[in-house]
């Protein structure tokens, strides 16, 4: 058992082969399944595919700290190492001002164990959302305002460039984690959202919570 590191947080802030092998014993051991490695791979493999066309979903409290499986739910990789941290966004008020607009919204966020792999790969994609966005907008500005002659094409380029680089960037990192997705905490309670049915009724256990399928 793995207990997380942290609880379920919701805030709502105000913002403007083998190789071959020619052992006919060894052979024999993989057809028969004695072989615990083969196995066990082909049993990971299997409950992925099985289930990737449907969801299974665990109701859980806000706060409370939670205990995960030791597998990676995006892989199936056991002993994960690292963290992937899920995090939804919901917009509960937008209101033009004279001044600006009042924005108020609720995040709520959870880090899942996961894969070292799966882990570095998301917080690169994250970062990478942020660069191209940050990075299309400075410099298609000092192209506008930072030369005695403005490049006025290139700049307007630079922009949709940078918004599209990043807009892909997001839509890869959707495509990692969607194995597993939160909801918006609402009423202090959130959703967890799981592709592997295996997985999603473990953690049901060891939590004691309630599994459904959808």
């Amino acid at each position: 058992m793995q207990p997380h590191h942290g609880p379920i947080k919701s805030r709502v802030p105000v913002l403007c082969g083998f190789g071959s092998c020619r052992d006919s014993v060894f052979l024999k051991a993989i057809r028969h399944g004695s072989c615990s490695l083969r196995k066990t791979s082909v049993i990971v493999r299997s409950e992925l595919v099985e289930t990737k066309l449907m969801k299974y979903r665990v109701r859980i409290p806000v706060g409370e700290p939670l205990i995960f499986p030791r597998l990676c739910p995006f892989t199936g990789a056991p002993s994960p190492t690292g963290t992937v941290r899920l995090k939804q966004t919901k917009n509960l008020m937008i209101l033009p001002l004279p001044g600006g607009i009042y924005n108020r919204y609720s995040v709520t966020t959870l880090h899942v164990p996961a894969s070292k792999k799966i882990a570095n790969l998301a917080l690169g994609l994250e970062i990478m959302i942020w660069v191209s966005l940050l990075g299309g907008i400075l410099l298609g500005g000092y192209l506008l305002l930072g030369l005695s002659r403005p490049h006025d094409e290139v700049a307007f380029w630079c922009l949709i460039g940078g918004g599209l680089l990043a807009f892909a960037f997001r839509v890869w990192r959707f495509l990692v984690v969607r194995p597993v997705y939160i909801k918006p905490a609402r009423d202090g309670y959130t959703e967890l959202q799981f592709r592997s049915e295996g997985y999603a009724r473990e953690f049901a256990e060891m939590n004691r919570l309630d599994l459904s399928a959808i």
